[in-house]
């Protein structure tokens, strides 16, 4: 070996001696701050959340069978639509609202309730009306309809006021009820086995219970960081309000419809028992994109508090980078086991949700990215740029759905949905180049 190598190789290795000791330097300080504090803890929160989600997939998967199934997982759809409908994006405008100023609290929360049960009130009585009278619409019926259609509003509360939660970075208060949600349905459904009441209403009717009491725990919990003040209105904050809460509203339903409307599509076009297993690979995918979901609904906050656009862009330039190197591995090995995995713990009747949710992976590595890069956008302001990226994907994926789920069932919905996944990811970091490159010109 000649010099000119050796001198080359010992370059190589202090290069890469110095990479690994300013890693572990950027290791140490991250695992220090209150953010990394705050991730761990929800993340924590959120494994033990979906080994609960997990246990009451499976426990409802077996109990009810694939029909049943699909008939219960199209109900919680339909309620989760109008969830999105109703909360006009300020969820995450009251996020940034009271991050600003703590005294708006009390205001912000006679606000999430008007709107929660006079928006979710009336969804549900609207809806009720229509599917009386053109029943062939509903895609469920009866108590099942009823059972879905009661738990909009408390819905709408639950999400609205865990977010106040978020702004006033009680994250452990938090955790705890979001753990407390999915602690009780589990129970209920338990007890309702035991005891022979095992009908997708039941089910259902242990859905509706636990939102209801986590909700009345989050104004009980709202209430002793008000004290002594009470809740109030405010119209005028409201009015404030709408602008920017009418894009995250946007950006909330449309990539909401990105992510979900294809259960409904599969229902219409396929029946409940290719729903029940497509809904199967949904719920799953959802617990790989855990982790990006629960670093962005942290950084959203501390985003929105930051005042320089350099030093967001080397946040968002970190976070990405971290959430896709991690997420790479997940996706990979959540694949290769969903094969094995899906019979032994759904049944054999489930065996073609495991094909469907390898064809979801690649683009969930993109999304979970996405996830959490879209957080430097929304605490802009949530740019209409960003609206009308989600609109095209949308209008892209229901489009497509019409020749994908006919032609090649629950793996063309899959498919179509990890292409549409892909192009949001792709535009989104567009925009963030974009935003920045004006942000350096205009400094």
């Amino acid at each position: 070996m000649n010099g000119s190598t050796l001198e080359i190789d010992r370059g190589y290795r202090e290069t890469i001696s110095a990479w690994l000791r300013r890693a572990l330097k950027g290791a140490r300080a991250a695992s220090a701050s209150d953010l990394f504090h705050k991730v761990v803890e929800t993340y924590v929160t959120q494994i033990l959340r979906v080994g609960l989600g997990l246990g009451m997939t499976i426990m409802v998967a077996r109990i009810l069978g694939p029909q049943g199934r699909g008939l219960y997982a199209v109900a919680l759809a339909m309620g989760a639509l109008w969830v999105q409908f109703g909360h006009l994006g300020l969820g995450s405008t009251s996020i940034y609202y009271v991050a600003k100023d703590r005294n708006l609290l009390a205001v912000l929360v006679g606000n999430a309730l008007l709107v929660s049960f006079l928006v979710g009130g009336i969804s549900s009585l609207s809806t009720w009306a229509v599917f009386s009278l053109y029943p062939k619409l509903a895609p469920v019926h009866g108590r099942i309809l009823d059972l879905a259609l009661l738990v909009i509003p408390f819905s709408l509360a639950y999400l609205l006021l865990q977010n106040l939660l978020l702004g006033v970075l009680d994250v452990r208060a938090y955790n705890k009820i979001e753990l407390a949600n999915k602690i009780l349905a589990v129970v209920l459904v338990v007890l309702f086995w035991m005891f022979k009441f095992v009908t997708v209403e039941a089910m259902l009717l242990g859905f509706v219970l636990a939102q209801i009491t986590t909700v009345v725990w989050l104004l009980r919990r709202l209430g002793t960081l008000l004290a002594p003040t009470r809740p109030g209105l405010s119209l005028t904050l409201l009015r404030d309000q709408v602008g920017v809460a009418a894009r995250a509203y946007l950006v909330m339903l449309f990539s909401f419809l990105v992510l979900r409307v294809d259960l409904l599509m599969v229902q219409y076009m396929l029946g409940p028992e290719r729903a029940g297993q497509y809904s199967v690979a949904a719920s799953m995918a959802d617990y790989v994109s855990m982790l990006p979901v629960v670093v962005g609904t942290i950084l959203f906050p501390k985003f929105s508090a930051m005042v320089e656009v350099g030093e967001k862009l080397r946040l968002v330039r970190k976070a990405s980078f971290c959430i896709g190197f991690v997420m790479l591995p997940v996706v990979v090995f959540s694949a290769l086991l969903s094969r094995p995995l899906v019979p032994l713990l759904f049944g054999q009747a489930y065996l073609p949700a495991a094909q469907a949710f390898v064809w979801l992976m690649p683009g969930i590595f993109f999304l979970g990215i996405e996830c959490v890069a879209v957080q430097f956008l929304n605490s802009m302001g949530y740019p209409c740029s960003v609206v009308i990226t989600w609109l095209a994907c949308m209008s892209v994926n229901i489009s497509v759905n019409f020749w994908a789920i006919p032609v090649y069932g629950i793996v063309g919905a899959s498919l179509n949905s990890s292409i549409t996944y892909i192009l949001a990811s792709v535009l989104i970091f567009w925009i963030i180049s974009k935003t920045g490159r004006a942000a350096a010109v205009a400094a």
